[in-house]
Order: C-alpha cells, then structure tokens, then sequence
C-alpha cells in the first residue's frame, strides 16, 4: 500500500494536488506535487484551420457515457476512441447513428483527431490526473472535463477548457459549445500554452531538482 512505501522511502511526491490530499488523508507526508510529462513537440496542432465538425472523446471504463449519449441524441457528433471499446461501451452508445468507433489509433492519427475537433469530451467519473485532457490542450483543442479531481487542475475554466458540476451542467455545455462554438483564436492558443507547461523537459527538470540534481 500507498502507507506501508512511504515508511521506506526518502520523500514521497504527487502526480497530482489531487493525490497529494488523498495521501495526506492516510497520513503520508507528501513533500511535493510534479505532474506526468507529455512530449509537447510531438503533440502539437497539425492545422491551423481545424475542421471543427465533430468532439472527441475517448471511452474508457471510468467514461461517464450519460453525457455521452445524451449529447449524441441531440445531435453532436462524436468520434470516440479508446483501446477498451469493447469491453466498456454500452452497445447503445457503440451503435448510435451521431457516433464513430474508432477503437485504438496510434499517436499520429490521434494527434490529428486532437487537432481537428472541435472540442474534446472527457467525462471521466474518476481520474487522478488524465493526460487525455493534457494531450487535447498541446494540439490545440480545449477540453469539457468534470470540474474535480486532475482534470480541474490541468483545465483552467474558460481559459483552455470549461468544467462542468454534473451530467446535466456537461450536457447542457457541450450542446451550447457544439450549436455556438467559442472563441478559438485565443482559447486555442491559451491551451498550447498551458499545455507547455507539463512538456517533458520542463517536468524532467522538476524532478532533477527533487532529487538534489539540478
């Protein structure tokens, strides 16, 4: 467990704030908070004139898929990817007339689906951090997260992303989103921006001076 490591070890650092106050709560000493690394060169916006004509959103088994259907039912379509598909996507969802299943796709297609859609949909029930949301932001594209856990902390609210208090709050934005769009000029810009901030060099270098390296 989480307990017993943290007796052996030097210091114990989060990937998350979120964590960091899940290991507090079991009385772990946390020292610190260095988010994953993504590669931010390889994850970068293919387009500059995005084709905008679908969301994203990639299924896994904590994807809350009564926002999903409920934004497909009125309307939106979604392109949906995820190795897991199989296994976690209800068969009324898979088999919608709004929906593409696209299964896995390998970093360069999803780099492009990143790029081109309009917005990416992650409602994940439960997620400590969540690259999905990391990822869509370096190409480019802002994210409707759950306004807890990691995601709220990648996604800044109405800066490169929006985030949502419940299903309904969710359903209810991204079929505004989707009828009205945004301001893609500058929220497009605002997401790359932030996304550098988790670039492998500049969390590489967190973690050389956590360990007295640097």
């Amino acid at each position: 467990s989480i307990v017993r490591m943290a007796k052996t070890a030097g210091e114990v650092v989060a990937n998350s704030r979120f964590c960091a106050e899940l290991y507090r709560r079991m009385g772990v000493h946390v020292s610190g908070v260095v988010y994953p690394p993504l590669d931010c060169g390889f994850f970068s916006p293919t387009t500059s004139r995005p084709s905008d004509d679908y969301v994203l959103l990639y299924v896994g088994k904590e994807t809350d898929f009564r926002v999903a259907r409920a934004l497909a039912d009125a309307g939106v379509k979604i392109v949906a990817f995820g190795s897991k598909l199989p296994e976690v996507v209800p068969r009324s969802f898979s088999r919608h007339p709004s929906v593409e299943m696209l299964g896995h796709v390998d970093d360069e297609e999803l780099r492009e689906l990143y790029s081109n859609a309009l917005y990416t949909l992650f409602p994940s029930l439960h997620e400590p951090f969540g690259y999905i949301a990391v990822e869509s932001m370096a190409c480019g594209t802002p994210v409707l997260v759950y306004g807890r856990e990691g995601p709220s902390e990648t996604v800044l609210d109405g800066l490169t992303g929006w985030h949502a208090n419940g299903p309904r709050e969710m359903v209810r934005k991204g079929l505004e989103l989707w009828r009205e769009g945004y301001d893609e000029a500058s929220m497009r810009k605002a997401c790359r921006e932030r996304a550098l901030l988790f670039d492998v060099e500049r969390i590489t270098s967190q973690w050389l001076r956590v360990l007295g390296l640097e």
